[in-house]
């Protein structure tokens, strides 16, 4: 069984094509696990709109009280949603890509033999139209400590893993950890990684995205500092200081 985990914000604009996309590759067994996190939009209109049982939709209501870093909400949004998940399978989806018509079949594929599994993607503009033929041309994702502190390539979006990681894997960490960088890194300290180089979705960027990967980031030195402070201090706490460093590099 497969299941699919979308956390969803006034997602109105791209959800429809992203869903659209994921469904046609599901079996009736299957699911979507939708969690949402208080959108103002049509989000759950859309949603509500496909009568489909398989299309799950739950609330994020257990919110962390004085968030630290931005990303904080979306990472337990998609905890809210991993939680719900049933399948052996586990899909990580965000709520504007469109998924190309191989990627389940290929990743659950490779998941026979693995614990954890990340594509490539093609990189394209809000109108689907290639910016770059591949998201990883100059560096393949990686879940050693180091390299993931210096810049966390690992995209959300082309993950997927055995429903058997979520022993260790969960909870996510309170504060400073993105949902990619603690299934990726965290998860390689325990468990079988492997990248495949197909590019499996279109990985739309446009203005409204919580996620500045290809783009420039705003943040200041400190806050860059300070959540990689936080990320190294999880990684340690839960893995323990020898496993990091046996995995640093």
């Amino acid at each position: 069984m497969v299941s699919v985990c979308i956390a969803t914000y006034n997602g109105e604009k791209y959800l429809k094509e992203e869903i659209d996309s994921i469904l046609p590759q599901l079996t009736q067994e299957d699911e979507i696990i939708i969690s949402d996190d208080g959108s103002t939009d049509s989000t759950l209109d859309v949603l509500t709109a496909y009568h489909d049982d398989r299309i799950k939709i739950y609330s994020h209501t257990e919110k962390i009280a004085n968030p630290k870093f931005r990303f904080d909400y979306t990472t337990h949004n998609f905890e809210n949603a991993i939680s719900k998940a049933q399948g052996d399978y586990i899909f990580l989806a965000d709520q504007d890509d469109v998924w190309l018509p191989e990627k389940v079949k290929t990743m659950t594929k490779a998941l026979q033999d693995n614990d954890i599994v990340i594509s490539d993607c093609i990189v394209v503009d809000k109108d689907l139209n290639v910016k770059r033929n591949s998201r990883y041309t100059k560096h393949k994702p990686s879940y050693k400590v180091a390299r993931n502190l210096i810049s966390s390539n690992n995209q959300g979006c082309c993950i997927a893993f055995r429903r058997d990681i979520l022993d260790k894997v969960l909870p996510f960490p309170k504060y400073g950890v993105a949902q990619d960088f603690w299934i990726a890194v965290f998860g390689g300290l325990f468990y079988k990684v492997k990248f495949l180089p197909d590019p499996l979705i279109l990985f739309r960027r446009h203005n409204d995205n919580l996620s500045t990967s290809l783009g420039k980031s705003t943040d200041n030195f400190s806050y860059k500092v300070k959540y990689r402070l936080y990320s190294l201090g999880s990684l340690i706490k839960r893995g323990g200081l020898r496993r990091v460093i046996s995995n640093l590099y």
